[in-house]
């Protein structure tokens, strides 16, 4: 079972916004692999929502 939720968008200036959210009572480290390209040691807290602008 997934405690992460994701949603990505291109903005308006062309850069894409990606919204994580974490259901979790626990800290989280994730990558976000975007084609060829990779963002690694993210974390994201309990409970948390996040925009990750690439």
């Amino acid at each position: 079972m997934s405690f992460l939720q994701s949603t990505s968008f291109i903005n308006e200036d062309g850069k894409m916004a990606t919204i994580v959210m974490n259901s979790s009572e626990k800290t989280m480290s994730y990558k976000l692999y975007i084609g060829t390209n990779i963002a690694t040691s993210i974390e994201i807290p309990a409970r948390a929502i996040q925009t990750i602008i690439f």
